[in-house]
């Protein structure tokens, strides 16, 4: 059966116009790469104490292990999230169901908090909250969530400006509500997996987490997806290539992805990723070939999938496609 290809290149203007936009507004970051240091150049601090495993790509000591009791207070929120317009952008993979919350202002302040716990034990089977602002009058909103232990990603934005408070996770809108209440005090510090409620009830976050990134922006969609498919802390390389110059195409014909690359001048490795970001296919590329075929695995699922054009040295282009059969 013949495989149809349709090429998204029509998000690739606003992907450039997104990751110019984001990268100016990048307030903190947290590879969580064998250590937990900020690498955003805002100089954020953050003290703490975990262990370090595979992220979602295999890659050793890549990602933080949270095990349920520890965590990480970085800066207050008057220095993260200096507004009521951000985004906080992560990978997780959430290792059971019960108090979690990566995000958590301390000491908590139930009339005045930030807190989005995930794969929390008050749902069916599990529950999302995001609270902000006061949770016993309107800063608090909650949906129930499946589980597994698999990575996913989530992008939890505040915007006063247009009264919404989202939550993206892998890219979907998950939640979507009125903003209705705010945070008045900034000077509270933030804890990166959980903490402490005054009861002193555990709620320190159970798993993994991994490119955490901090933004005094509210996402769209398209920034959504920017920060989500870019593992690095400053989004590079899709606004610095005209649309002129590469060129990415498929032929529903035969189910391959053509690529000419005429300014190539050095080796580069050409990927198929999944939206969760595992590697699927990958093909390397010398730089006397300036045009190249890839053919998809057989075994693709019909779907949504990220092409990752890089060298050792950069980021060159992604481009997100479709499969269908």
């Amino acid at each position: 059966m013949k495989k149809y290809l349709t090429l998204l290149a029509f998000l690739l203007p606003f992907a450039a116009a997104s990751a110019q936009s984001i990268n100016t507004h990048l307030q903190a970051c947290f590879p969580a790469d064998g250590d937990f240091l900020d690498a955003s150049g805002k100089g954020v601090v953050a003290a703490g104490t975990a262990t370090y495993a595979a992220d979602r790509h295999g890659t050793p000591n890549a990602c933080v292990f949270l095990n349920g009791t520890s965590h990480f207070v970085i800066d207050t929120l008057a220095k993260i999230l200096p507004t009521n317009e951000w985004t906080i952008s992560f990978w997780s993979k959430t290792t059971q169901i019960n108090n979690n919350i990566p995000f958590f202002t301390i000491p908590d302040n139930s009339s005045d908090r930030l807190a989005t716990p995930i794969h929390y034990s008050a749902g069916v089977p599990s529950r999302l909250i995001f609270d902000y602002g006061d949770i016993g009058g309107t800063g608090r909103n909650s949906m129930d969530m499946s589980f597994d232990t698999m990575w996913h990603h989530y992008a939890f934005i505040i915007s006063q400006s247009t009264a919404k408070k989202q939550v993206y996770i892998d890219g979907h809108l998950f939640m979507n509500v009125p903003l209705l209440s705010v945070i008045i005090n900034k000077n509270q510090n933030v804890a990166i997996g959980g903490g402490y409620d005054p009861a002193m009830v555990n709620n320190f976050y159970h798993g993994y987490m991994d490119d955490i990134k901090i933004y005094d922006l509210a996402f769209d969609s398209v920034q959504v997806h920017t920060a989500m498919t870019t593992t690095t802390c400053l989004v590079t390389g899709v606004e610095e290539i005209s649309a002129t110059s590469l060129k990415i195409y498929p032929s529903p014909s035969s189910g391959l992805l053509h690529i000419d690359i005429p300014f190539l001048q050095e080796a580069v490795k050409l990927e198929v990723l999944n939206m969760n970001g595992e590697l699927l296919q990958v093909k390397e590329v010398n730089n006397d070939n300036h045009s190249v075929e890839l053919v998809l695995n057989e075994s693709l699922p019909n779907g949504a999938y990220m092409l990752h054009l890089h060298s050792e040295k950069q980021e060159i282009k992604r481009a997100m496609f479709m499969l269908q059969r």
